[in-house]
């Protein structure tokens, strides 16, 4: 499956201190390669956990993916569906089409024991996502995201609106109190 995916140990951390019921946020998730590896493990686990995405499904504009959308007629839902199917975890995932910077308001504070930032990489996106998302994250939920070693906007939201988090390489992720 195309698309990028290179942080199972954040994924497998989420799912290992998961409890029955737990709830997951990914905010953007592409094509599906991150979403059908968690709802794998999850399903793996056996434990009962909700897990919903959140895309426009249409890229960000000015993006170099932009140029992917063609083949897809401009959104990519149809073949992130046709992944999940093919993965067999359609039914353990909830589709929100939206943009994050709206949906945030769908979800209650402090109703969500993880959350995976990995939508527009710019600045100001990143910074936005984290002010609005962060309050959703409930007492020794995390918070992560991607792309923290690969682009500076990216680090530069994340420090500021956190502090330093511990990274790897490509991702970073804060423990909520």
């Amino acid at each position: 499956m195309p698309g990028w995916f290179d942080f199972a140990d954040l994924y497998d951390l989420a799912v290992a201190e998961a409890s029955h019921g737990s709830k997951f946020l990914e905010i953007g998730c592409w094509l599906g390669k991150s979403t059908c590896y968690l709802a794998d493990q999850v399903r793996r686990s056996k434990k009962s956990v909700l897990i919903t995405v959140i895309d426009t499904f249409k890229g960000v504009p000015g993006d170099e993916l932009q140029e992917l959308l063609g083949p897809y007629g401009g959104s990519v839902r149809t073949a992130f569906e046709k992944n999940l199917e093919m993965s067999g975890v359609r039914d353990l995932v909830s589709i929100l089409e939206e943009n994050s910077a709206a949906a945030h308001h769908h979800f209650a504070p402090q109703s969500l024991d993880f959350i995976f930032i990995d939508a527009d990489h710019s600045y100001p996106a990143v910074k936005r996502d984290i002010r609005n998302f962060l309050p959703k994250v409930k007492p020794g939920g995390i918070l992560a995201g991607h792309d923290y070693g690969h682009s500076p906007q990216v680090r530069r939201a994340v420090d500021e609106a956190l502090g330093p988090c511990p990274a790897s390489a490509s991702s970073w992720a804060y423990r909520v109190r």
